[in-house]
């Protein structure tokens, strides 16, 4: 039903386009030195403007009916009695994706997009951190996540290798919207990176999470890989991380790694409402 929840479906819509106003403040004129606005302004506002555009038709797409919420702090995973290996499942491995309110019609990359995006921030925690292993190991489980994924579409939804590309772009494209809009510009989740305190490596994540969110986008929604094959898009999105990795892993501001602070305390938290908030600060009366 491409009118399901239509109305969280505006709010949605409300907020992300409230978003654009990110770009347009964007300094792109001055030398101001950090990774993202140097790379944003290599690409232009008006590339800039068209990513965000694209953006924003990928999310009115009435494709699949999407969590729209499916990060990671939205998964119950089997409770494991060891606070020594919280890193692993339970005996059975059981799982459960939670808090459906925010469920709507959406694009087919929506959620495996939003799913991969504190897996990212944790990839980049982790290389700031120097466990570039721990790094690696997390991109082979978003590889095996969309292999899994791709599988599912060739047999239960009949796609062809051409629409495989265009869905791993809107995956990739949402990808990085999420992670720029979202945990660079809002700062959401940031406070749950595994650093401990230091102010430095918070700093370095959050700027290089910037700079990822527009590369993504730019490989998802740009037009420099539009026709780009689904494998070759697959490897530049490999090639690209790794090459984070191993960049962030040379800053000297790690510090020895403890275990997570959101898993230790037990706590969960959700971003549902952000939507609804933020929307009722500025109505827009059109998109």
């Amino acid at each position: 039903d491409p009118n399901f929840n239509n109305g969280i479906k505006k709010n949605v819509l409300s907020f992300y386009a409230q978003t654009k106003a990110i770009i347009d403040l964007f300094d792109l004129d001055t030398a101001q030195n950090n990774r993202v606005s140097n790379y944003a302004r290599e690409l232009g506002r008006d590339t800039c403007k068209d990513l965000h555009l694209k953006f924003m038709e990928d999310l009115k797409k009435c494709e699949c009916l999407t969590h729209n919420d499916a990060h990671m702090f939205n998964i119950l995973v089997e409770r494991n009695p060891n606070i020594n290996t919280l890193g692993q499942f339970g005996p059975q491995g059981q799982y459960a994706l939670c808090d459906w309110e925010m469920s709507i019609s959406s694009s087919l990359g929506r959620d495996v997009g939003l799913m991969c995006a504190w897996p990212v921030a944790c990839i980049v925690s982790h290389a700031i951190n120097g466990n570039k292993q721990a790094s690696e190991s997390i991109l082979d489980m978003i590889e095996l996540l969309w292999t899994e994924y791709a599988s599912a579409l060739r047999e239960y939804g009949q796609k062809d290798a051409d629409e495989l590309r265009i869905i791993y772009r809107s995956v990739i494209g949402q990808l990085g919207s999420f992670i720029f809009f979202v945990y660079y510009s809002l700062g959401v989740h940031i406070e749950f990176l595994p650093f401990e305190g230091n102010q430095t490596a918070v700093e370095a994540a959050r700027e290089c999470l910037g700079y990822v969110g527009l590369k993504f986008m730019m490989l998802g929604f740009g037009n420099t890989h539009a026709e780009s094959c689904h494998g070759s898009l697959r490897a530049i999105f490999r090639a690209f991380v790794e090459e984070e990795i191993k960049y962030l892993s040379s800053r000297p501001c790690r510090r020895n790694m403890r275990s997570s602070m959101l898993r230790a305390s037990g706590r969960r938290t959700s971003d549902a409402a952000i939507y609804s908030t933020f929307s009722s600060i500025t109505h827009l009366d059109s998109l």
